[in-house]
């Protein structure tokens, strides 16, 4: 896509599947478009780009439309820290100690 050539590859078949997913739902719903984008609050131009997995949407346009759905109850699990495996896993050497900022005199090792 002109302009998103910085947005991985998987990025962008990703959020083309979640489209997909949106679209699926409105149609088992028999929700026409013009009628979830009411419901969302936006417009039909914008449901039409989230449902083609377009990266310039706003997430907020993608979580209204999930709420219109009904389905914006696992909007909360993207990148939940308990699901975060790696960080998880990076932070299990540190557990027990407490942060310290710059003040403390802690060194970054980026």
């Amino acid at each position: 896509m002109k302009g998103y050539d910085t947005i991985p590859d998987t990025v962008l078949r990703r959020l083309k599947q979640v489209g997909e997913n949106i679209r699926v739902a409105r149609l088992n719903r028999n929700y026409t478009a013009e009628k979830l984008a009411a419901l969302a609050g936006t417009n039909r131009e914008t449901l039409r780009r989230i449902e083609n997995g377009h990266p310039g949407v706003g997430i907020g346009y993608v979580a209204s439309v999930l709420w219109a759905l009904q389905l914006d109850e696992d909007l909360g699990l993207i990148a939940a820290p308990d699901r975060d495996a790696l960080g998880l896993t990076l932070a299990a050497p540190a557990r027990g100690r407490r942060a310290r900022t710059a003040q403390d005199g802690a060194k970054y090792d980026f």
